[in-house]
C-alpha cells in the first residue's frame, strides 16, 4: 500500500492553531498510509480564495471551508455550498450568481478530484443553494461526516447537580439568550441545575452585521454575569484538551438551541460522550445528527422562524423568543424527569457516534478518496458518485 502524502491548508499561519478545530484533529488521526503535513498558501485573508503554488511536497491538496486556486490535485471539504462561495476575488466581491459560475468552474478542472460536505444536508446544498444541476460537478461530490476524537465507553452517571451544557462561537445566532431566560424559569422549579456557556457574548458593533438580531442583548449578558449556577467561558478560555477531558465529561446535557446551522461539530462531540442533546431543526445538518426521541429532542422552528423573519425584516421578534424560551423549558424539563428515557439517549449517542463519528469509519471513507483522488487516471468508479456509509 503506497504512501500519500497530503497537505492541509494553513489559515491562521501566525498563531500555534493552524487551521480549525476539525482540520486539527484530523492531522492527529490520520487514515494508514497517510503522512499530513501543513501547506502554507499565499494569500491567507478569509476574503480570498486561498492560492498555492504548484509544489511536488505533496501528492494531494485538501482544502476546508474556503475553495483553493492551484495546479495541484486537490480535494475540498466544506458544511455547505454556502461556506464555498464565501470569497472575494482582487478585493471584488461578486453577485452570488457570478460567484456560483466560478465554483463551477473551479470543481470542473482536471486537477480537482473531490469535493466533500460534512453531511447529507450539506450535499443536497449544491441544488438547494447553488442550483447546481451538472452531473460533471455532482459525480464530484459526496459527504462523509466528521469524525471526533474521544468517543466515551460507558455513560456518564448523575451526580448531585444537573449540568447543562452550550457551546457555540456566535451565541445569539445558537439561540443563547433564549437558553438563559428559559434557565431562569427551570431554576425555580429544579434548583440542583447548573449551566456551562463557551461562546463569545458578542459586542454590539459586531452584532449590527448579523442576519438575525438578539433582543434585549445587554440584559442577557447581566443575567450570566449575576447568576452564581452559570460558568460562563469565553470560546477560546480553555484548550482543546480541557474542554474534550473536562467539559464534556461533566456535562449531563447539551443545548444548542441554533437559528442557523450548518453541521455543528460541538453536537456531534456531545454525541461522541454519550451527553443526550437538545437542538433545533434550522436549515443544516442537525437532524442527521440528533434523531427526536432517540438521541435528543428537536425544537420545531423552522416554519416558525422562517415566517418570523419574513414578517419582521430578519429580525426575531419578542413572539418568537418567548416561543423559544418556553420550548427550552419544556425539554428539558422532560429530559430532567424522564430519567430512564435519558439514560436510553445517552446509550443511543455512544453506539451512534461508533457507526458515524468515529476516526476509524471516517478514516476508512477517506483512504478511499485519497487513493482515487491521486490516481492518474479516473476509472468509471472514481468519476460516478458512490455511497460511503453502505
Amino acid at each position: 500500500m503506497k504512501e500519500i502524502k497530503v497537505g492541509l491548508n494553513v489559515e491562521f499561519p501566525n498563531s500555534k492553531q493552524k487551521a480549525h478545530t476539525i482540520v486539527e484533529d484530523i492531522k492527529k488521526n490520520p487514515p494508514k498510509k497517510i503522512k499530513y503535513g501543513w501547506v502554507y498558501p499565499k494569500k491567507t485573508s478569509n476574503q480570498h480564495i486561498f492560492s498555492h503554488k504548484l509544489t511536488n511536497k505533496f501528492d494531494l491538496l485538501e482544502a476546508f471551508d474556503t475553495p483553493f486556486l492551484t495546479e495541484n490535485k486537490w480535494i475540498y471539504q466544506l458544511a455547505t455550498t454556502e461556506f464555498a462561495l464565501n470569497f472575494s476575488l482582487n478585493k471584488n466581491y461578486y453577485p452570488r450568481k457570478k460567484r456560483i459560475e466560478i465554483l463551477k468552474k473551479i470543481i470542473k478542472k482536471g486537477n480537482f478530484k473531490k469535493i466533500i460536505f460534512f453531511s447529507k444536508a450539506g450535499l443536497d446544498s449544491l441544488r438547494s443553494y447553488a442550483k447546481i444541476k451538472d452531473k460533471e460537478i455532482l459525480n464530484k461530490a459526496n459527504y462523509v461526516y466528521n469524525a471526533v476524537p474521544k468517543i466515551a465507553k460507558t455513560p456518564k452517571k448523575l451526580g448531585d447537580k444537573f449540568r447543562i451544557l452550550f457551546i457555540g462561537t456566535a451565541f445569539h445566532l445558537k439561540g443563547g439568550d433564549a437558553l438563559v431566560d428559559a434557565f431562569e424559569v427551570l431554576q425555580k422549579k429544579y434548583p440542583f441545575l447548573e449551566l456551562e456557556i463557551h461562546s463569545s457574548l458578542m459586542k454590539p458593533n459586531y452584532i449590527k452585521n448579523e442576519i438575525y438580531h438578539p433582543l434585549d442583548h445587554k440584559k442577557t449578558i447581566q443575567k450570566i454575569k449575576s447568576n452564581s449556577s452559570i460558568f460562563n467561558y469565553n470560546s477560546f478560555a480553555l484548550s482543546r484538551n480541557q474542554i474534550l477531558n473536562k467539559v464534556y465529561p461533566r456535562a449531563d446535557l447539551f443545548i444548542l438551541p441554533s437559528l442557523q446551522e450548518g453541521c455543528p461539530y460541538a453536537i456531534q462531540e456531545a454525541v461522541a460522550y454519550g451527553i443526550p442533546v437538545i437542538s433545533t431543526n434550522c436549515v443544516g445538518a442537525i437532524p442527521e445528527i440528533v434523531e427526536n426521541n432517540k438521541n435528543g429532542l428537536i425544537i420545531n422552528v423552522q416554519n416558525k422562524m422562517l415566517k418570523d423573519i419574513m414578517k419582521n425584516k430578519r429580525i426575531i421578534s419578542k413572539k418568537f423568543q418567548s416561543y423559544l424560551t418556553k420550548e427550552i423549558v419544556n425539554k428539558i424539563s422532560y429530559l430532567i424527569e424522564n430519567d430512564k428515557i435519558r439514560k436510553q439517549m445517552q446509550k443511543n449517542n455512544i453506539k451512534k457516534a461508533n457507526k458515524l463519528f468515529s476516526f476509524k469509519v471516517k478514516n476508512k471513507i477517506m483512504r478511499k478518496i485519497y487513493e482515487r483522488s491521486e490516481e492518474r487516471r479516473v476509472g468509471k468508479e472514481c468519476r460516478s458518485r458512490w455511497s460511503p456509509y453502505h
